[in-house]
């Protein structure tokens, strides 16, 4: 249905005009509100609007003479919103020759602005100041690229230098392509995070502030870390290597002579460690044995190297008691597995001991009983 138009007008002084129009539905519902205060030479200065229709205006349009004339139309120059209905108009934008330059939000009405926009001549976003944590300071600079955000910077103590810098993908809005962030607090962006279709792929991270990477990560879809690089000494090579599954460790390289290859391999299960295999001369094959328990209470040692050369000359089961080194016979049957750390070899058993022995030879290390059978395994701890 076409909407009856009612004008209400009256003289208000000897160079006033003021008029009202009020926009009516079907209904009889206010649904637009102005209020047009024109001079008597035809100036318009302000527009109020109801455009909720709830009888109070919502949104105020300020005029001013159009430097081009008195015939030109006059020029916006601020306009002030009530986002909430709540009487109050929290957000003011102020316009140069008609087009919107800055917008201000104070949405707890205590006098500041938590964000300050600033806009482009195509009406597109260029840059905001925000607020994020109510603290009366604008700790977050947002900038955009064809109405895009392209780049967040965050300083949250005020010291004019961002802990987190965050940019975000041409292509896709809002996307997080990259991080970088202060976690010392030093100044120094000393961390940086790689992003992979908006989820976490790789962080490297300069623990010491020389530059350098010390660690890095490489994390799996589910935004787990996957990998592990360190170099825990800062000479610029990474002794130490990880992989993980479900967030979990599952290996660890160590290579302590920079050889290129380590010499110490740390096998997990459950988050503890669970074997260790050396590699004193770093030619690839560790020369640690491998230890198995029986239901007798024996601990058996085994030569890795020789197993492979058994099961290669497909002799393994019917010559594999050739790669025996050794055997440990304790009084029950053993309840947890070996664990084994180079050295020496740990396990428990049912006679209510732990048993420490050598790997080399079955030599009792040292024996400690307990009040009853230990059934969980056996963790090593550096």
């Amino acid at each position: 249905a076409e909407m009856p138009v009612l004008h209400t007008g009256r003289i208000s002084g000897p160079s006033e005009l003021a008029l009202q129009v009020r926009v009516q539905d079907a209904g009889g519902a206010i649904r637009i509100h102005e209020s047009a205060l024109d001079r008597i030479d035809g100036v318009r200065a302000r527009i109020e609007e109801d455009t909720r229709g709830d009888g109070q205006p919502d949104l105020v349009t300020f005029y001013a003479p159009n430097p081009a004339g008195q015939n030109a139309p006059p020029t916006r120059v601020r306009r002030e919103v009530d986002t909430d209905g709540d009487g109050r108009f929290e957000s003011v934008a102020h316009f140069e020759d008609g087009l919107e330059r800055t917008r201000h939000l104070d949405a707890d009405g205590d006098g500041f602005s938590e964000v300050m926009a600033w806009v482009l001549p195509d009406g597109l976003l260029e840059r905001e100041a925000i607020d994020s944590d109510g603290s009366g300071r604008h700790d977050v600079t947002r900038q955009y690229a064809g109405g895009q955000r392209s780049r967040d910077e965050r300083d949250a103590d005020g010291d004019g230098k961002p802990e987190r810098i965050t940019l975000y993908s041409p292509e896709v809005p809002d996307q997080i392509v990259e991080e970088k962030a202060d976690t010392s607090g030093d100044g120094e962006l000393d961390t940086r995070i790689a992003y992979s279709e908006g989820r976490k792929s790789e962080q490297f991270e300069d623990r010491n502030a020389d530059g350098e990477v010390d660690a890095r990560y490489r994390f799996d879809a589910e935004g787990q870390i996957a990998f592990e690089a360190l170099d825990a000494d800062g000479d610029g090579r990474f002794e130490s290597e990880a992989d993980f599954s479900e967030g979990e460790i599952r290996e660890r390289r160590l290579d302590s002579t920079g050889a290129g290859r380590p010499d110490r391999i740390e096998f997990y299960r459950g988050g503890a460690l669970h074997r260790v295999e050396r590699d004193k001369d770093q030619d690839g094959r560790a020369e640690n044995q491998i230890f198995y328990d029986s239901h007798d209470g024996s601990i058996f040692a085994f030569d890795l190297h020789r197993i492979r050369e058994l099961y290669l000359k497909k002799e393994l089961t019917e010559w594999g008691f050739l790669a025996r080194q050794w055997r440990y016979q304790t009084g029950k049957t053993i309840t947890t597995p070996p664990i084994a750390t180079g050295r020496v070899v740990n396990f428990a058993s049912l006679d209510n001991s732990l048993y420490c022995i050598t790997a080399g030879s079955p030599r009792l290390q040292w024996q400690s009983e307990t009040d009853s059978p230990v059934s969980a395994p056996v963790t090593y701890h550096q």
